[in-house]
C-alpha cells in the first residue's frame, strides 16, 4: 500500500507539472493532463468500484487538493463565457465529483457544491449538471446505519452549515452574484420588507443577508433538482435502497438538524428563515410533518425566550434590583426569531392547503 501510495503522488505531481507548463498555450494539452489527473484521483479513491481499496484521497493529496480548489474558483469566474476550455474545466470537475464520494465529501467538494450550487443563471450548463449531479447521487443514497439519517441529505446540511458560517465575506458576495446595490434593494423587498426593522441584529450586515439568500437558493436549486427522484421511488423487494417512507422520515431529520443549527447562536438565528425553503410538498407530502416542522421552530424559540428571562431574573438576584429588562440585542433577537415563526407558519399554511387540495 505504501508503494502505491508513493506511486499516486508521482503521478499527482507528474500531471501537474504537465498542466503547468502548457497553462498558457497547447490547451489540448492542458486538458489531456487535466483528464488524466482526475482519473488517477477516482482510482486513487477506489470508491468508485466497491472491490477496490482505497489508496489515497484528495484531502491526502494537498498539492491536487490546493490545485482542484484554484480550479473551481477560476471555472467559476469564467463560466458565463462561451470558453470551450473552461467548459471542458468544468466537466472535468463533474466528472471527479460524480464518480468520486470520498472527494464530494470532503472539503474540497464542498467548496465545489458551495460555489456551483447557488447559481440563479450563471449558465443553463451549470445548472443541468448539477440537477443529473443530484439526481445521481440520490439514486444512489442509502441510510446511516444508527441515526437512520441521509447521506446525501447530511452533505448538503454539512453544505449549507460551512456556507453560512466559515465562507468568507468576500466569497459570499461572489457567490451571490449581485452587487452591493443590488442586494441592499433586495433586502428592503425581502420578506415583504419586514426586516427592515431588525437592523440591530446580524441582518444589518448585507453580508447576512447575502448568505441567507444563497443558502435559500443552494436548497431550492437541490430540492427542484430531486423530486421528480424522491415522489417515484421506488424499491424492488429484495433491492437496497431508500423507500419513499424512510424518505420523509431522513427529509424530517435533516430539516430538525438544520432547525437545531440555525439556534446555535445569535450570528447563525437568521438562517432559520430558511426552514421556509424546506417545506417543500414533495418531501413532506403529510400535513402533519408540515406542523411538526412549525412546531419545532415554535418550540425552539419558546425555550429561548425562557432561557432569556431566567437569565434575567439571575441578573436580578445577583445584583439585587427590582427590575432588568433583556438587553436591546436579546430583545431585538428575539422580537425577530418571533417574525421568523410568522413568516415559516405562514408558509406552512399555503403548504397544508396546497396538500390539502392534492388529497
Amino acid at each position: 500500500m505504501a508503494f502505491q501510495s508513493k506511486l499516486i503522488n508521482q503521478l499527482v505531481d507528474f500531471y501537474l507539472n504537465i498542466h503547468a507548463q502548457f497553462k498558457s498555450k497547447h490547451e489540448e494539452h492542458q486538458l489531456s493532463a487535466l483528464n488524466f489527473l482526475i482519473e488517477t484521483l477516482i482510482l486513487a479513491s477506489g470508491t468508485e468500484n466497491s472491490n477496490r481499496l482505497v489508496i489515497v484521497g484528495l484531502s491526502e493529496l494537498p498539492q491536487a487538493k490546493d490545485f482542484i480548489m484554484d480550479l473551481i474558483q477560476s471555472v467559476h469566474a469564467r463560466i458565463k463565457g462561451q470558453d470551450s476550455v473552461v467548459q471542458e474545466q468544468f466537466q472535468c470537475l463533474l466528472t471527479l465529483f460524480t464518480r468520486d464520494f470520498n472527494s464530494m465529501v470532503s472539503e474540497v467538494g464542498l467548496e465545489f457544491l458551495i460555489t456551483f450550487g447557488c447559481s440563479r443563471g450563471t449558465s443553463d450548463t451549470v445548472n443541468k449538471e448539477m440537477r443529473k449531479l443530484y439526481v445521481s447521487y440520490k439514486q444512489r443514497d442509502s441510510l446511516m446505519l444508527e441515526s437512520r439519517k441521509s447521506i446525501l441529505y447530511s452533505l448538503i446540511l454539512k453544505a449549507v452549515m460551512k456556507m453560512f458560517t466559515q465562507v468568507p465575506d468576500n466569497k459570499i458576495m461572489r457567490i451571490a452574484d449581485a452587487s452591493i446595490v443590488e442586494l441592499q434593494k433586495e433586502m428592503l423587498q425581502y420578506e415583504e420588507g419586514g426586516l427592515e426593522k431588525f437592523k440591530t441584529t446580524t441582518f444589518q450586515r448585507v453580508e447576512t443577508f447575502a448568505r441567507v439568500r444563497n443558502v435559500q437558493q443552494f436548497l431550492k436549486n437541490f430540492l427542484n433538482s430531486i423530486m421528480l427522484q424522491v415522489l417515484h421511488t421506488k424499491v424492488p423487494q429484495g433491492a437496497t435502497g431508500i423507500s419513499k417512507q424512510q424518505d420523509e422520515v431522513a427529509y424530517l431529520k435533516f430539516v430538525e438538524d438544520l432547525c437545531r443549527f440555525s439556534f446555535t447562536s445569535p450570528a447563525t438565528y437568521p438562517l432559520i428563515l430558511s426552514i421556509k425553503t424546506c417545506l417543500h410538498k414533495s418531501f413532506l407530502t403529510h400535513p402533519k410533518q408540515i406542523e411538526a416542522v412549525i412546531l419545532g421552530v415554535k418550540n425552539c424559540v419558546d425555550r429561548l425566550k425562557e432561557n432569556s428571562i431566567l437569565s434575567v431574573q439571575q441578573s436580578l438576584d445577583q445584583s439585587n434590583t427590582s427590575s432588568l429588562p433583556p438587553s436591546p440585542e436579546t430583545q431585538a433577537n428575539l422580537e425577530f426569531l418571533l417574525f421568523a415563526v410568522d413568516r415559516i407558519t405562514l408558509k406552512g399554511a399555503g403548504a397544508l392547503d396546497a396538500s390539502n387540495v392534492s388529497n
